[in-house]
């Protein structure tokens, strides 16, 4: 009974993840684990992703968005994508200003590889059309999946590990609804399931060995078979103790990052240089002494995919400083800056931003002009070199749907630009709105001055050519007057 409930609290654990669907057909087709969890992840958006129809398939992903939604590193990514470009499975390109990243799935290819992998007599087409079809056709079309939870990659602290236990749990689960929570796979099975091959396989298991999550046993019956089962309640104590780290990271952060901002927003007042960034290394001024808080930035970053643009599409960079200013002192060959300190000090009891530029920035329209007011002190929170981008990637995001509360989301993505993770989605397409208005304002101003001149011609000045000209022909007249009788 015990083991019972200690399976139902780690089923509960584990829906606190999304897990991604990893397709064991294409396991198979790549014959490596982690490019097959990169080409499920890559179908996974083709299939629901908001404005991959726009993109004709072309789907956004930075690296640390991969990191993010598979655990994968740069180099495992690397590997992976090189095996997938090799095979034809997957494109790339460079698009945008700065070029970014874009991938697509080469369909032709898959279907191709499906044939065989599914040994099917008929030709499987498969479209960008039906990928977008109702789930159920995709879903067997791509032959069966297993849940690969992104946590049991940092619980087990490798993909192989992860990805091996997240199978073994599926397993695990089918043994104990038939009564019996032993099971025994082959290396051949491995192979075929997750395209784990032997020194893979051997690896994986060792780590979780190591951690005591899995449990085997021996049984020599005609053929020597492994039998393995999973520790239910100590994989339920370490998803628990990982959640709450996550958790606990993420308040920090956000915590931390706002401190940090007014802090530093209260040092650039009271130095009087309002909107730049304070190096992290430098000479400190003779009245202020710097340390060193010691908080890290976290590298999360919103996972979106953008509208592609050949050009005008950007990404930020926004940067941040963990400069702390704690105390003000002066020493005997220093001038006492009283108004700078008291100037400092009232910022940080009033908790008051610095306004930089601001009357200088291009409202969209869609901003009700009431709301103007509670926008600039909103914005005066924001670095100054990101508050333009701020309002495009507002004014883009309402020109799509509706917000109900435009100041609470200026908020939120001002709070976000404090903390380093705001990355903009839209915001090149209102930029570019912008210069269109411009150009055909432009147009018309000159169309219309054309049209103007058109109506009413004014006199226009001579060349010298035809002044002489026109001389030459009154002398004559001239001379014919003075040659008569």
């Amino acid at each position: 009974m015990s083991t019972n409930i200690a399976y139902d609290r780690l089923w509960l654990a584990l829906k606190r993840s999304r897990p991604i669907a990893f397709g064991l057909f294409l396991a198979r087709m790549t014959g490596n684990p982690k490019a097959a969890i990169v080409l499920s992840q890559l179908a996974h958006w083709t299939r629901t992703g908001r404005d991959v129809a726009q993109t004709n398939g072309w789907i956004f992903k930075t690296q640390q968005q991969w990191w993010l939604e598979t655990g994968l590193s740069r180099a495992e990514l690397d590997t992976a994508r090189r095996r997938l470009r090799n095979l034809g499975f997957v494109e790339e390109t460079l698009a945008g200003r700065p070029a970014t990243l874009w991938y697509r799935m080469n369909l032709p290819n898959i279907a191709r590889a499906l044939e065989v992998c599914r040994k099917e007599a008929l030709p499987v087409e498969l479209t960008f059309e039906f990928m977008r079809a109702p789930e159920r056709a995709v879903r067997d079309l791509l032959g069966p999946t297993t849940a690969y939870h992104r946590i049991l990659a940092d619980v087990t602290g490798g993909v192989n590990a992860g990805l091996l236990l997240s199978r073994l749990l599926q397993l695990q689960r089918k043994s104990v609804e038939s009564g019996y929570p032993w099971f025994s796979l082959t290396a051949l099975n491995w192979q075929e399931d997750l395209a784990l091959n032997r020194r893979s396989l051997e690896n994986a298991k060792d780590k979780l060995k190591e951690l005591g999550l899995v449990q085997e046993f021996y049984l020599n019956r005609g053929a020597k078979r492994v039998y393995t089962q999973v520790d239910p309640a100590l994989l339920c104590k370490l998803l628990e103790a990982q959640f709450a780290s996550q958790a606990a990271a993420r308040k920090r952060a956000e915590v931390e990052g706002l401190a940090t901002t007014r802090r530093h927003q209260a040092f650039q007042m009271s130095r009087g240089e309002p909107g730049q960034t304070m190096p992290q290394a430098g000479p400190a001024p003779a009245n202020v002494r710097n340390r060193q808080t010691g908080n890290a930035k976290p590298e999360i970053s919103d996972c979106g995919i953008r509208t592609l643009q050949i050009a005008g599409n950007m990404h930020s960079s926004l940067p941040d400083s963990s400069t702390s200013i704690r105390d003000t002192t002066t020493g005997p060959n220093t001038a006492t800056t009283t108004t700078h300190a008291r100037a400092r000090e009232a910022v940080l009891q009033r908790n008051e931003s610095v306004v930089v530029d601001l009357d200088s920035l291009l409202w969209p329209d869609v901003l009700p002009q009431e709301s103007r007011q509670g926008a600039i002190t909103i914005l005066g929170y924001a670095p100054t070199a990101v508050r333009q981008t701020l309002l495009d990637e507002f004014g883009a995001r309402a020109r799509r749907q509706s917000v109900e509360n435009p100041l609470g989301y200026l908020r939120r993505l001002v709070l976000l630009a404090q903390q380093g993770r705001f990355v903009p989605e839209l915001a090149h397409l209102e930029e570019q709105r912008r210069r269109n208005l411009v150009a055909v304002s432009a147009s018309v101003r000159a169309a219309e001055a054309v049209v103007a001149a058109k109506a009413c011609p004014g006199p226009q000045p001579s060349s010298k050519e035809e002044g002489r000209a026109r001389i030459a022909e009154l002398r004559a007249v001239m001379a014919e007057r003075r040659a008569r009788p």
